[in-house]
């Protein structure tokens, strides 16, 4: 995986916009420049390869842009190139897909501010996509693979906001925590992340135990219960990535969710699996 670092001014400019979270009034930041993802797939059926751009189309419509403007810098061109294959993982059932990014640029230090994804592979199961196709869940598992692509659950520690080795199953950044707290625990410290299903699963999706809104049916978590929606945890984490949000995309709180009709390669199962007690 390529890393590239930049040095940027790390002020965000910012504009108060209508989003309330229970009584909290929050200003977001806004986009200092364009997002764009540019996909190419092989393996697909027309009808799959609408589905797919349909998927892409609702990223873009999401992600208003990035905060940092670091377009200038060497070869950042404000684009997400994602390839997409289809092939065998593991027969029917089990991981649907698994998908990471290739290569990102952030800002050296302690923490970066954000972690952009230039580049990055998604990769679904050739016993399991017609099947997701028929039964409506083929967007949902596109999107969810797309998020990881992204840095949802993969680079999570570029950004500070999550620690795998010090506090396992706690994500901290704000932006994410702010969101949990609206929809879940206003007395939250973290956002509880998942620590089963193994490698591809632990720590890179939020916990299915989740005591309020579904959290088992949200869409970042690591097994897929349909119909998912967009949880605020994961718009937030996308600011705490530092993406800006099309605050029109987003429902709020209590206004009914958004429904969706290797290094950092995560993975999404086909149902969830518990462990046996001890």
């Amino acid at each position: 995986m390529k890393k590239t670092h930049v040095t940027i001014a790390v002020a965000a400019t910012c504009a108060t916009i209508g989003l309330t979270t229970q009584a909290q009034a929050v200003t977001l930041p806004t986009a200092a420049a364009a997002f764009d993802i540019q996909l190419s797939a092989t393996g697909l059926s027309a009808t799959q390869s609408t589905i797919f751009d349909n998927a892409v189309t609702w990223w873009e419509t999401l992600i208003a842009g990035y905060i940092y403007d670091i377009s200038g810098v060497s070869a950042f061109n404000n684009t997400l190139n994602i390839t997409a294959t289809i092939e065998a993982i593991d027969g029917v059932g089990g991981v649907l897909g698994s998908a990471g990014p290739d290569g990102y640029y952030y800002q050296p230090g302690a923490v970066s501010p954000f972690a952009y994804a230039t580049a990055g592979s998604m990769r679904f199961d050739s016993a399991d996509i017609s099947n997701m196709e028929s039964n409506g869940s083929l967007f949902e598992v596109i999107v969810h693979e797309i998020a990881h692509v992204i840095g949802i659950g993969t680079l999570w520690d570029v950004v500070g906001a999550y620690d795998e080795v010090n506090a396992p199953g706690e994500y901290t950044g704000a932006w994410g925590l702010l969101g949990y707290q609206a929809e879940c625990d206003a007395g939250a410290t973290f956002v509880p992340v998942e620590l089963d299903g193994g490698t591809g699963t632990a720590h890179g999706h939020w916990d299915e135990t989740w005591s309020c809104t579904d959290g088992n049916q949200a869409l970042m978590t690591g097994y897929i219960n349909s119909p998912t929606f967009l949880s605020m945890a994961t718009v937030g984490s996308l600011i705490d990535l530092g993406y800006a949000i099309n605050v029109t995309a987003v429902p709020l709180p209590g206004g009914g969710a958004l429904a969706l009709g290797g290094f950092g390669v995560m993975g999404l199962m086909a149902r969830r699996r518990r462990k046996a007690a001890a």
